[in-house]
């Protein structure tokens, strides 16, 4: 999903059960307080009757555009990738203090067609799915990313900590990217392809 145009570890399993349980409690609904006697000619502000559910901000639309790499940059060969199916929605569930996106959820369809630029060959995988991102602070950049169905996930050459590549994800992953040239895909229950065989092949 957004990253387009952007070894099972068993602790992965635990960091992205923390990483989800973060999201949802940013958008999750208050918890009513456990019930207390109320007096009955006067009631009690924190009575269950008076908490509503939290409101979540609306879904915004969100279009993937055009990726094209040059031979070496990901792949041996010069890469490109064109959406033909973009439904993609988004929302920002937390902001930085400075009004800065930190927290955003996407979902949608999105399938695009990846075609090798020096012999034509071309797939167009099913990059639809639903995901939380947790941006660095100003940058915009990703941090962290969660897949829980399908994705796409650009990783350069040079790339320390997962091999450079264009992976499409089909299951739910981990991404980890510390900013500084270490990006790493965390399988908690996926298949991973890398179009750079796929299409090389």
């Amino acid at each position: 999903m957004r990253g387009l145009f952007l070894r099972a570890l068993t602790g992965v399993v635990v960091a992205a059960a923390l990483f989800a349980a973060a999201f949802l409690t940013t958008s999750a609904v208050a918890r009513p307080a456990a019930p207390r006697p109320v007096a009955a000619a006067r009631p009690d502000p924190w009575d269950d009757a008076r908490i509503v559910p939290a409101k979540l901000p609306p879904w915004q639309t969100y279009r993937a555009g055009p990726l094209n790499y040059s031979a070496g940059e990901v792949c041996s060969f010069p890469l490109s990738a064109v959406p033909v199916k973009d439904g993609e929605q988004y929302r920002t569930l937390k902001y930085y203090p400075d009004g800065s996106p930190e927290l955003q959820e996407y979902r949608g369809p999105l399938y695009a067609r990846f075609t090798n630029e020096a012999t034509g060959k071309s797939v167009t995988p099913n990059l639809s799915g639903y995901g939380w991102f947790h941006l660095a602070d100003g940058t915009g950049a990703v941090r962290q990313a969660l897949y829980l169905n399908n994705g796409g996930t650009t990783i350069k050459v040079g790339n320390r900590g997962f091999p450079a590549g264009y992976w499409v994800e089909h299951g739910q992953i981990l991404i980890t990217d510390n900013g500084q040239g270490s990006k790493v895909i965390h399988v908690i229950h996926a298949t991973l392809e890398n179009l750079c065989q796929t299409l090389g092949s």
